[in-house]
């Protein structure tokens, strides 16, 4: 019952109103064969010849459906079953076409205005809005892939178009470094000392400011730039 309740609401409100009709109209129906049962009752507790000929005949009335009453459940079987076919329909579509037109982006600054003319989807973009207002910072264009409502097929498509500039060792405030994996507060602190001295020149210059282990040097070379 759950399930079908389910189903209902899946339907568009056209869609809605159309099986509503179809239930009134069927429950008209019955609301007559039962009238129908109780004249037959009526008639069958007189025991008049006329009264029980007309209960023979509503007997056999009852039980053979008249042509029309045949179209009418023709049609609502046939029409209950196109509602059900569409609101599957609608909703498969809802779901699957999401025509994306990408173009040259920074998902860290790009506003939802512009998330939209792309085509991304309005769940996609609010999630996406929620993380960056929290802190949330995308370093690589795979870190997207953490949306988890974002469609392997659909970051695929993205993916070419994704532009995140890299992070200026000399130049990004105190909050940006600490973010970065491997350096933390303590080394965010000593690149601020020694850039208040001198700029860095090289990347390579991290190491003798604290030890960093081979994996996280590597991968701060591809977020970071002297520039």
């Amino acid at each position: 019952m759950k399930r079908v309740f389910l189903s209902y609401l899946s339907f568009n409100r056209t869609e809605r109103m159309g099986i509503a009709a179809l239930i009134i109209l069927l429950s008209a129906f019955l609301v007559t064969k039962m009238v129908a049962a109780s004249n037959i009752l009526s008639a069958k507790n007189n025991s008049s010849q006329q009264n029980r000929a007309n209960y023979n005949g509503a007997i056999a009335a009852l039980s053979q459906p008249s042509a029309a009453e045949h179209r009418f459940l023709k049609d609502f079987a046939a029409n209950a079953a196109g509602y059900t076919t569409a609101g599957k329909t609608a909703e498969h579509n809802k779901t699957e076409q999401v025509i994306l037109k990408p173009f040259p982006f920074d998902p860290n600054t790009l506003d939802s205005a512009g998330f939209r003319r792309m085509g991304l989807p309005a769940k996609t973009t609010a999630i996406l809005l929620h993380w960056r207002a929290s802190g949330k910072h995308f370093y690589h264009p795979d870190d997207m892939k953490t949306l988890y409502t974002l469609k392997p097929e659909q970051f695929g498509t993205l993916k070419p178009f994704i532009r995140i500039p890299k992070i200026s060792l000399n130049h990004a405030d105190s909050l940006a470094l600490v973010r970065l994996r491997g350096i933390g507060p303590k080394l965010a602190h000593k690149i601020l000392e020694k850039r208040a001295t001198e700029p860095f020149t090289s990347l390579e210059q991290l190491r003798t400011l604290q030890r960093i282990p081979d994996t996280v040097y590597t991968q701060l070379t591809g977020i970071l730039t002297i520039d």
